[in-house]
């Protein structure tokens, strides 16, 4: 009797010693159990925050898209490598023209001239005149060319005469007397070329960064409204040692638009 309840002592020492492992080994698995739980809890937030932010990068990238097509002028436009500020001279505009632009058979789109006719009325009224589109075929600007391009510095054209810069012939006779170099120039203003003092006749140039040294020597009758950036694309055309385009940049139409006293507009400062 007595070794067996020896032995009765010994097997319930062993059992409770089992249960006691068996619980402990449970508690483990509980605890191992509940820190998977909380890591899985967490992956779904964080993957919500990147599903998030994925999602406002198209409306990041369409405001900007909004910004670049909203129609506003830009402060600054890149020319040849450089920041230049576009500027618009504080005088009222009597009329507008616009020339469309074609290079070679290729329409890039249209640049639109407000001119200073309070200022300068002799030359732009024979600007505008030029550039009726009801003038006979080599009459006027209508099917002429941008003969000369300097790279980061302007355009020229208006020689519908010849189309090379030798020629070009003026609404008053072969030429007229300088009006007035009331305006400085300016980047994107809209200029009379010459061949000395009292020299105007039909061509003009369009310099795409400030040109004081030309101030007193040229006539400033306009500048550019609308098209800075097919101003640009004109300015970046490839050009051979002589300033001469290798593709020919003409202009492909043209269109005119005179204000009544009533609708004179003032522009922007």
């Amino acid at each position: 009797m007595i070794m067996s309840g020896k032995w009765l002592l010994i097997f319930f020492l062993i059992c409770l010693i089992g249960l006691g492992r068996v619980r402990a080994a449970d508690e483990k698995e509980e605890e191992s159990s509940n820190e998977n739980d909380e890591g899985a809890g967490e992956k779904p937030e964080e993957e919500e925050g990147e599903k998030a932010e994925e999602g406002e990068k198209p409306e990041e990238a369409a405001e900007e898209e909004e910004e670049e097509d909203d129609g506003k002028l830009p402060d600054t436009i890149t020319i040849n490598g450089r920041e230049v500020k576009i500027e618009r001279a504080d005088r009222t505009i009597t009329s507008k023209v616009t020339f469309e632009v074609t290079f070679g058979t290729e329409k890039i789109g249209n640049i639109t001239f407000g001119l200073f006719g309070r200022n300068c009325p002799k030359t732009v009224r024979n600007f505008v005149t030029l550039a009726n589109s009801n003038r006979p075929n080599g009459e006027g600007y209508k099917g002429s060319k941008l003969h000369r391009i300097v790279k980061g510095f302007a355009f020229q054209g208006g020689d519908y005469l010849n189309n090379d810069g030798s020629g070009g012939w003026s609404i008053y006779g072969r030429y007229f007397r300088d009006e007035n170099f009331a305006i400085k120039h300016f980047p994107f203003c809209l200029s009379m070329a010459n061949s000395g003092p009292n020299t105007n006749a039909s061509q003009f140039f369009v310099p795409v960064i400030r040109t004081s040294w030309l101030d007193g020597k040229h006539v400033v009758f306009g500048q550019v409204l609308q098209g800075h950036k097919i101003a640009k694309k004109i300015n970046d055309i490839k050009t051979n040692a002589y300033d001469r385009p290798y593709r020919q940049v003409w202009i492909s139409n043209t269109w005119t638009e005179v204000y009544k006293k009533d609708f004179l507009r003032k522009t922007e400062l």
